[in-house]
């Protein structure tokens, strides 16, 4: 995949658990990027290595955190809910 050649990729269209298919886009979406080819010469060179840097890093937090979910979410009796009644267990900025 080359940003000059104007062509899109293609993802195809996965059927499975709905739930976990966020982490095949994921990983398609970060396939995708890691294969994009930056001629030398082109504007997007310079700082092309550090966005893909932090692409990385980026996803991969959302795929850990949707794998703790689909994870700590099956081990979750049925019907289980969140106590919202005592003082927020995070304090915020």
């Amino acid at each position: 995949m080359s940003v000059d050649d104007g062509s899109s990729a293609e993802v195809s269209n996965q059927q499975g658990n709905g739930r976990a298919s966020i982490l095949i886009d994921l990983q398609q979406l970060r396939a995708m990027f890691e294969s994009i080819n930056v001629p030398r010469g082109h504007n997007l060179n310079r700082d092309f290595g550090k966005k893909l840097e932090v692409m990385q890093n980026s996803v991969e937090k959302v795929e850990r955190a949707v794998y703790g979910l689909l994870v700590r979410g099956s081990e979750r009796p049925g019907g289980w809910m969140p106590d919202l009644s005592g003082p927020a267990q995070v304090e915020s900025y």
